[in-house]
């Protein structure tokens, strides 16, 4: 079963108990929720914050560092083709759910692309390293809302930034069409071909279709699953047809 942000969140904060002394935790979720957590850096590898107690003294902030080994590069390479070869699972990523197959390939190597408080180091200025005190709690218990809010949060982590892992796909960053459409859809038929620009060069379709992908559901789905990850498929089937009469042409 793929795992969603929200249930990853679950297990990450069930986890962080287990780590934590009961008030601890309790302190650090009480910074995470109050506002306590502030200047969050997430870069690979590495996480840090300043972490007030809002609800424990008056000392603070106090900076907290999370630190993690990230993933191999020939490890991403792996996960980057993989993705290429199945446009559903990357579909599947940018709704907020982590494939199996990716992880999967990552526990084979003894590895995991979502971070477990087993995992990870941490130290804090006030209250010294490898400890679970209420700051590092803090952080940590803001690094799951974050996750829960952007899987992406989660490879940056592991070593990927968001815009590095869709590059290859060409959704890294949507550039908007040097002419704005008409308001008038009905008028879109009817547009001048010099209004909208020419792609640079002609490729068959490697990734979810990226308005969809940008937009996510529409009010009218009831689906189970989202409408990228049961269009992408179809999407892909027309442009390999459409390449291959292009070929032909050609």
């Amino acid at each position: 079963m793929s795992v969603s942000a929200e249930v990853w969140l679950s297990i990450w904060q069930a986890r962080l108990k287990d780590r934590a002394t009961k008030a601890n935790f309790n302190y650090g979720r009480a910074a995470a929720n109050g506002g306590g957590v502030k200047r969050v850096k997430v870069q690979p590898g590495l996480a840090t914050a300043r972490v007030s107690m809002t609800y424990y003294g008056s000392h603070g902030p106090e900076r907290a560092t999370v630190i993690l080994p990230i993933l191999p590069d020939a490890l991403w390479d792996e996960l980057t083709a993989l993705l290429r070869e199945d446009g559903t699972l990357l579909a599947r990523l940018l709704t907020g759910t982590l494939p199996d197959e990716l992880e999967h390939r990552c526990v084979a190597v003894g590895l995991s692309l979502l971070p477990t408080p087993e995992q990870v180091k941490v130290k804090c200025e006030y209250d010294g390293p490898d400890y679970f005190c209420k700051h590092v709690v803090g952080l940590c218990y803001k690094l799951g809302q974050m996750v829960a809010a952007d899987l992406f949060v989660a490879l940056h982590l592991r070593g990927r930034s968001r815009q590095q892992l869709l590059a290859p796909f060409g959704l890294a960053e949507a550039e908007p069409p040097t002419t704005p459409l008409p308001g008038d859809f009905a008028a879109f038929w009817h547009l001048d071909a010099t209004t909208l620009p020419s792609p640079a060069r002609l490729a068959p379709l490697d990734a979810p279709p990226q308005p969809l992908a940008t937009m996510g559901n529409p009010p009218f789905w009831r689906g189970r699953e989202s409408l990228v990850v049961r269009v992408t498929p179809t999407y892909q089937r027309v442009s390999d047809i459409a390449m291959r009469l292009l070929i032909d042409e050609d």
